[in-house]
């Protein structure tokens, strides 16, 4: 089975079969909504994101802890998330 070691014997060789590796966390899509103009800060990072024609911007986001400001001019709404597993986020920053 996978995930199991197995042991079998041929002979007096023994061969041991090491558990399978999990495959790595698939990552959160995190969808903003942003106006033309506006410009996106991950953890401190501009970021070169654009809205598409629904007016949201996709970021694929690995399992951590995520600092995003969206700046439009001299306003900036911020939003602090914690990904712990897969998902879809939509954040609306003027909420």
């Amino acid at each position: 089975m996978a995930g199991e070691s197995s042991q079998h014997r041929a002979g007096t060789e023994q061969v041991t079969q090491s558990p399978v590796a999990a495959a790595p966390a698939m990552p959160a899509t995190v969808y903003l909504k942003l106006e033309n103009g506006e410009s996106v800060v991950l953890n401190g990072q501009p970021l070169e994101i654009k809205p598409g024609s629904s007016g949201f911007a996709a970021l694929n986001l690995a399992a951590g802890q995520y600092r995003i400001e969206v700046h439009n001019g001299s306003v900036t709404h911020a939003q602090s998330l914690t990904i712990d597993k897969p998902g879809t986020w939509l954040i609306n920053p003027d909420n």
